[in-house]
């Protein structure tokens, strides 16, 4: 099997905060193209899963700073909430994620294990030659996201 457009990508954050509250923004994931804008283009719960958001089905379309879109849905088979859960993505993007999450003091740590095969027809196709770029080009991705998130739990302290 070829591991050309195999990705595996390790992202750590830092951010002020309760887990709880960072749990259900994430959990919020129709509200992502508010927040997380320059790459969330849009996200659609076609599935609510049970309670604990197990058998939740997301379709989400998204871009980085490289100019082609990804067209992605995530099923959620495991909740550990507020630490994280665990999903298989489908789509121009296929297999896992698992986002975990953990209070230390005033803030909330963040990691997601991202591992996937783009099964976009550019990303398959230029994987050999353009790696570092569509690594960087993930890694961009989710800087904003750090960014976004911090200032969406400022957002939302400012409301109450």
């Amino acid at each position: 099997m070829s591991r050309r457009n195999y990705y595996e990508f390790v992202t750590e954050w830092a951010v002020e905060g309760d887990i709880v509250e960072v749990a259900a923004v994430l959990k919020d994931v129709e509200a992502f193209p508010r927040w997380w804008g320059r790459v969330y283009r849009a996200a659609k719960i076609v599935d609510a899963g049970d309670r604990d958001g197990v058998g939740r089905i997301v379709e989400f379309t998204t871009r980085g700073f490289l100019p082609y879109v990804l067209r992605w849905t995530i099923y959620v088979v495991e909740s550990r909430e507020p630490h994280g859960f665990t999903f298989r993505v489908s789509g121009d993007l296929a297999g896992t994620g698992v986002w975990n999450l953990r209070q230390d003091g005033k803030y909330v740590k963040i990691r997601l294990d991202w591992r996937v095969r783009a099964q976009k027809a550019v990303i398959r196709m230029f994987s050999f030659a353009l790696r570092s770029v569509f690594s960087r080009n993930h890694l961009w991705a989710m800087a904003k996201g750090q960014e976004g998130l911090q200032a969406e739990l400022r957002r939302r302290h400012s409301l109450r």
